[in-house]
């Protein structure tokens, strides 16, 4: 969210756009397929201090909107790694997380097209000898937001309830706390060169959103299975907020479950999705 402007990714031909909160006036920012300015599939969008941001999976580019513009801008990715599910635009150049057999979370400068792998894919003591790879794809879920001052970025996922805090030094990337609520109930089948990765229907869901501030980490909480919910699962009932530091600041329930979330800076209140009949949006004074 920018100011009165709600950026939305959607599943359907207008695969982001944004809708002005004053008037509901709705721009298609960019479309679906695999012409001039189009993509096919793209990573969760995260906003900077002046774009909105994602990177196309095919295509293997960044794709930036300028707030001021509202127009795409491509520019390269590294090819030779594998699949990228969550991007942010860090102080040095881009953080990734994807489906890496180097490390959880890829840095790359564009000025040098320097690669860099970081951190490690947590997971049950059973599922420790398995492969980078192997335990990239439990986490294929996974989302990623940068503390506006660009020092610190936090990972959450949809399938387990880990949230990973980690420190941004230049073009390194340290772990600062880890948190690890439950983790992922799974199944994993295959071989080294072809692994398969399930997760069971009766697994509690965890973190489907992040957001973020100077000061906290905001991030909606499912808890639920999809044995108990079906496919609301994702529909959240618990805002939670941590700090910088990974300490619990708070645990909201809100009178309706939410989808997805944000921030704004100039009002400093975080606005939730609620999915029922029609999508509606909320205000939180936190």
């Amino acid at each position: 969210m920018n100011n009165k402007d709600i950026y939305v990714q959607n599943n359907d031909e207008d695969i982001i756009c944004v809708v002005n909160c004053s008037t509901l006036e709705k721009t298609t920012l960019l479309k679906r397929g695999e012409g001039p300015g189009e993509a096919l599939n793209i990573t969760y969008i995260s906003t900077a201090d002046d774009a909105v941001i994602t990177a196309e999976c095919n295509k293997r580019c960044i794709i930036e909107i300028p707030f001021h513009l509202k127009k795409t801008m491509f520019s390269f990715l590294p090819s030779d790694h594998g699949s990228y599910t969550s991007i942010i635009r860090g102080p040095e150049g881009f953080i990734t997380s994807g489906c890496f057999r180097e490390g959880r979370y890829m840095h790359y400068n564009p000025s040098n097209e320097k690669t860099s792998f970081f951190g490690e894919y947590r997971v049950q003591n059973k599922y420790k000898e398995l492969d980078n790879f192997t335990k990239s794809l439990i986490y294929i879920s996974s989302k990623i937001a940068i503390k506006p001052d660009m020092t610190r970025f936090v990972a959450i996922n949809f399938n387990n309830g880990v949230i990973d805090i980690n420190g941004i030094n230049k073009d390194s990337i340290i772990n600062l706390k880890k948190l690890d609520f439950h983790y992922q109930d799974i199944v994993v089948k295959g071989s080294m060169e072809d692994p398969h990765v399930s997760t069971r229907r009766s697994n509690k869901n965890g973190f489907f959103d992040v957001a973020t501030s100077d000061e906290y980490i905001y991030t909606i909480y499912s808890g639920k299975s999809f044995d108990e919910a079906g496919l609301t699962f994702d529909h959240c009932e618990y805002l939670m907020v941590f700090d910088w530091n990974g300490n619990p600041v708070a645990c909201y329930k809100p009178n309706v479950p939410l989808y997805a979330i944000c921030y704004n800076k100039q009002d400093n209140a975080v606005y939730g999705i609620h999915i029922g009949d029609e999508a509606k949006l909320y205000k939180f004074d936190i």
